[in-house]
């Protein structure tokens, strides 16, 4: 639905509003966390006593938005040189801990993913930096 949208103008991001193929919308997160469970964190969770709020409330859109619409995360200093073949996958951040900043699942409503939201929440502890992110994964997929 991105005819609702005006066409935007990147002015203070040029080499963004010379690529046609990337458009830049507003995150409305309540939205995004509506029907899942991080819509309860959300609205009870005060970003101004986070000591890492940026890096928690990426991590839940993360997990949010390949849950409902599937698809592939990478962090912006991953580059595919390839089109990726794989199906359902992450990577290792090291030998011990699974990665949150590139993985992928092809379908939407991947088990994996509710489990990780619903750790999110029962885990959650803030001011630990990877606890909803890489620490999280490493978590869920240990048990799965």
């Amino acid at each position: 639905h991105l005819s609702q949208y005006p066409e935007p103008t990147y002015r203070l991001i040029p080499l963004l509003s010379s690529m046609k193929n990337v458009v830049l919308l507003p995150l409305n997160a309540s939205e995004l966390f509506d029907d899942t469970s991080l819509k309860l964190w959300h609205q009870k969770i005060n970003p101004e006593k986070e000591k890492f709020w940026t890096h928690v409330f990426a991590d839940g859109c993360r997990l949010a938005l390949l849950w409902k619409y599937g698809g592939i995360y990478l962090d912006t200093d991953i580059i595919s040189m390839r089109p990726m073949p794989f199906a359902n996958f992450t990577c290792p951040q090291h030998a011990e801990i699974v990665s949150n900043g590139a993985i992928g699942f092809t379908h939407r409503h991947h088990p994996v993913l509710w489990n990780c939201m619903e750790d999110f929440v029962a885990n959650y502890i803030g001011h630990v930096w990877g606890q909803q992110g890489p620490r999280l994964l490493t978590r869920v997929l240990k048990r799965w």
